[in-house]
């Protein structure tokens, strides 16, 4: 018996301990996956979007709502800044009195990092849900929107920095060499 299981331990033994490796390693959040997005957008960024939240105490004025939002674009617009980011996507997301979770996104048609476009984006969403709560019961009160966590996420990235492409370097003229 003894000389059978010498030689399955042999075959065997490497393979688990390899396994055993690769699911620590996930377990610890260690992968080797690379994150590829779709024409252009996510292509070889390491984060899927930057984003910023706010938690507060409760708000229902629309006027202190939509300037909480300009604060929270701005801090976004100039973390897109520091890491040469720009985005596609513009994501709303706020959290009510009772703990309800709204998210709503708008693509657009160009990607952005302004802090201009990102407050208009975001601003077009939270108006619409001002409006919206006066018709509902949204946020435990009809008329008001009453919030107590805000933020706003771009995703769909794509770096800033512009990269020749194929037809860029065919139409710029060829330098005559120095001597």
């Amino acid at each position: 018996m003894l000389q059978v299981y010498k030689p399955c331990c042999a075959l065997i033994l490497p393979r688990c301990v390899h396994q055993l490796q690769h699911w620590h390693c996930r377990s610890l959040g260690i992968g080797g996956t690379s994150m590829e997005g779709s024409f252009g957008f996510g292509s070889g960024i390491g984060r899927k979007s930057v984003s910023r939240e706010r938690t507060f105490r409760e708000i229902n004025e629309p006027e202190a709502l939509r300037d909480k939002c300009k604060q929270i674009c701005e801090k976004v617009a100039s973390d897109l800044e520091r890491l040469e980011l720009e985005g596609k996507t513009v994501t709303l997301k706020l959290k009510t009195v009772t703990f309800e979770v709204l998210s709503r996104a708008v693509s657009l048609p160009d990607a952005v990092s302004s802090a201009a476009a990102l407050r208009e984006a975001a601003l077009a969403l939270l108006d619409k849900e001002i409006a919206d709560a006066v018709g509902g019961a949204v946020g435990g009160a009809v008329g008001r929107l009453r919030l107590r966590l805000m933020g706003v996420r771009v995703s769909a990235l794509r770096s800033r920095k512009r990269t020749a492409g194929a037809l860029d370097r065919f139409l710029v003229a060829p330098q005559a060499p120095t001597r």
